[in-house]
């Protein structure tokens, strides 16, 4: 049924896994899947682009999906938007980070995804042989996108319309007593080492945020890259967006028109780090 599912969430994910090729990926949370219009960057740089970024996910999903991708091709260049809660810190709803399994579960069969669950927990590793397991809760949506066409995004895309009519009290991304996840941290670097493996174009970005604070969160990250000399595009404080309200429709989130003002700016940056 994921095979053959005429739209929606599950189709998508499984044309990216099992079937389409592009030039560029996008990848991180959702702030990658609203920030970077695939076709503004393709028209910038005459390659293809799909954006890859999934909301409420990161480095784990990331992983994965490119373990699964780089068994049929190579793609020439991948942008890594970074979010700290799902790239570095603990979140709080990680679940001992076993929730970020949830998309990779249909692909059990895959022994990279296999290695990412036992890595994450041993109990879910054996859990996930379990056919029933692997579907739960994906039953209804799966007969919904068989049996109807359900829209998808736009080369992966998902522009927001809203505009942030209001102040926000909060501006941090994560607080002070939030602890670094080592695990995270584990996956990033292998990403980093497979990619530079498959000799191809790594480029970390930090799209920005509405009244960002201090980058200064960012440094076990920045510490990895400098490691691996991968280069870091950082638009987090960058004036011409993070003090815009009409850019944002909350703080962590712009919206459609901030989206392609960034993605203009950014192709221009990459353009010339690739």
């Amino acid at each position: 049924m994921v095979a053959h599912a005429k739209g929606g969430s599950n189709k998508q994910m499984n044309d990216l896994v099992m079937h389409d090729k592009y030039d560029v990926l996008i990848m991180g949370s959702s702030r990658a899947r609203h920030h970077y219009d695939p076709h503004i960057i393709s028209e910038s740089l005459g390659m293809t682009c799909y954006n890859a970024g999934y909301d409420g996910n990161g480095i784990i999903l990331a992983n994965g999906l490119y373990s699964m991708i780089r068994d049929r091709y190579r793609p020439k260049v991948i942008v890594y938007d970074l979010t700290l809660g799902f790239d570095c810190y603990e979140y709080p709803e990680d679940q001992q980070d076993k929730r970020y399994l949830s998309q990779l579960k249909p692909y059990y069969h895959h022994q990279q995804v296999k290695n990412i669950a036992k890595r994450i927990s041993e109990e879910e590793y054996y859990k996930l042989y379990s056919g029933l397991l692997r579907y739960n809760c994906k039953t209804v949506n799966l007969l919904k996108e068989n049996l109807t066409t359900v829209p998808m995004y736009d080369l992966g895309y998902a522009p927001l319309k809203g505009q942030m009519g209001y102040e926000p009290t909060n501006y941090e991304e994560v607080t002070d007593d939030t602890s670094i996840d080592p695990l995270k941290l584990e996956f990033m670097e292998d990403l980093i080492c497979k990619v530079q493996s498959d000799s191809i174009q790594l480029v970390f970005s930090i799209s920005p945020r509405y009244k960002s604070p201090s980058r200064q969160k960012f440094k076990d990250i920045e510490a990895l890259c400098a490691k691996y000399n991968v280069p870091i595009l950082d638009f987090y404080n960058d004036g011409r967006f993070y003090l815009n309200k009409e850019y944002f429709e909350d703080v962590a989130h712009m919206n459609k028109k901030g989206a392609s003002a960034f993605t203009a700016e950014f192709s221009k940056i990459l353009k010339n780090n690739i």
